[in-house]
């Protein structure tokens, strides 16, 4: 969409900005590698369970420590409702705030183990997780502003849509053996990655400048692709009496199979001249990749009731690359090449976690969190990109966890916040035609989340 608009006349730039906004506030876990976590336990303590996870969700966390868990009955984990707000203040000018809001119910663990006689002690086990999740239909409308006088436009009206969809499930098969005695573990979990991404924007715009002139412009981009790629992670544990530690290593993903397609449709009509410029192409190859990483954790019992938990994880960078690899398309009018591309690019990060764990009764435990879930998304990041979000998320989480038999019942919340620099295109109020709408500068963009999270283990 950004290389469409750059050839729109300056009052279709108003339209290019919304479209940035809705972009932006619908892609928050698409960039960060710790928004979700897995199972109950794990949850409340914000994924800082690397080196002291005692269930089911070591599949993911740490598989050497299925073999010294406490408990791997089967799990349906943390169904997580979740309620988000982005605001970008000032996006249309000065007083006007562009806001995002989206709910809804997110998935997050299912996951046990086989038994099968002849393994002994040792452990094999399944998981299915939600690796990434979004879905967004935003719709921002300019209907007759209060322009400027001395604007040379009587009349703007306009309306864009951003429909946005990603999902991406991770299949998972764990075998973990126990070493040394009663205090080490080692294992691993090789997973099977399958991601759908769709993203449409549409624009459509209609100004009156006051030489009577009427000016339209229409403009659509869009992609859509599925892609199956495997991956593997491996893990070692140590379980004292007191101190437990793990580390573990996460290959990075290799494409198995994967396509999509890409469309675009631009109708520019100002005064006596104009261009058109459709493209459909199908059958890409589509791509998607996540990087290799290296994590540590540790967790001491202060007394017998009182245990504090830590992890950290490096991520590795990501080179840019092409997630489909459209060709360039003609515009009809001039004979033009017009470049499309939708790519993909990551940079390093480090994300950590504190967590403690209070035992307040035989049936009652306590847990309350702190962690970071930084973004991976480079500066100048655009709309070439499939994610857009870049700022830094900081989750404080608190939770219960009630043992009923041999059953657990774990209720918790967590709040997150994140603050970023966005690059104001337009100025809403200031629309001049024949030249860029208002002066650009520097805005803040506020995120907010909340997840309130239920789950049950038996």
């Amino acid at each position: 969409m950004a290389r469409a608009l750059k050839s729109l006349p300056s009052q279709w730039c108003t339209v290019a900005f919304l479209t940035v906004v809705g972009a932006t506030t619908v892609s928050a876990q698409d960039a960060h590698y710790w928004t979700v976590q897995y199972g109950t336990r794990s949850g409340l303590l914000g994924g800082a369970v690397i080196g002291s996870v005692a269930d089911i969700s070591g599949t993911f966390y740490n598989p050497g420590a299925l073999a010294r868990a406490d408990s791997l009955g089967f799990a349906i984990a943390a169904q997580v409702f979740e309620i988000e707000r982005g605001t970008l203040r000032d996006g249309g000018g000065p007083g006007i705030d562009l806001v995002s809001n989206r709910s809804g119910v997110k998935p997050n663990l299912i996951g046990g183990t086989i038994p099968l006689g002849f393994l002994g002690s040792n452990v094999l086990a399944y998981s299915l997780i939600t690796r990434q999740e979004g879905n967004a239909d935003v719709i921002g409308r300019i209907l007759d502003p209060p322009l400027d006088p001395g604007s040379g436009l009587d009349y703007l009206a306009g309306e864009i849509r951003l429909e946005s969809t990603f999902n991406e499930t991770w299949a998972g098969l764990s075998f973990a053996s126990p070493l040394g005695g009663q205090k080490f573990g080692l294992g691993a979990t090789w997973y099977v990655a399958f991601r759908t991404q769709r993203r449409r924007e549409q624009v459509l715009a209609e100004a009156l400048q006051t030489s009577g002139t009427a000016d339209a412009a229409i403009v659509l981009e869009q992609f859509n692709y599925t892609n199956l790629r495997t991956l593997g992670k491996v893990g070692a544990f140590y379980r004292g009496s007191r101190i437990t530690a793990g580390l573990t290593l996460t290959t990075p993903s290799v494409r198995m199979a994967g396509v999509g397609d890409y469309g675009a449709n631009e109708g520019v009509f100002v005064a006596d001249s104009g261009r058109v410029a459709p493209t459909y192409q199908e059958e890409l190859r589509a791509d998607y990749r996540s990087p290799f990483s290296v994590g540590g954790g540790i967790s001491v019992g202060i007394t017998p009731s009182t245990r504090i938990h830590g992890s950290i994880e490096w991520f590795d960078a990501l080179d840019q690359y092409d997630v489909l690899d459209p060709q360039p398309f003609e515009d009809q009018a001039t004979g033009d090449a017009i470049p499309a591309s939708v790519v993909d690019e990551r940079r390093s990060v480090v994300n950590w976690a504190l967590g403690i764990e209070q035992r307040i009764s035989a049936s009652w435990t306590g847990f309350a969190s702190f962690a970071t879930d930084n973004s991976t998304n480079p500066e100048g990041t655009n709309l070439g990109d499939i994610s857009l979000a870049n700022w830094n998320l900081l989750l404080f989480s608190i939770g219960a966890d009630l043992r009923v038999g041999n059953n657990h019942i774990t209720l918790g919340a967590t709040v997150g916040w994140g603050d970023s620099e966005a690059r104001q295109l337009v100025n809403f109020l200031e629309a001049v035609a024949g030249r860029p709408i208002g002066e650009s500068r520097d805005v803040r963009f506020h995120y907010r989340v909340i997840r309130f999270l239920f789950g049950f283990e038996t």
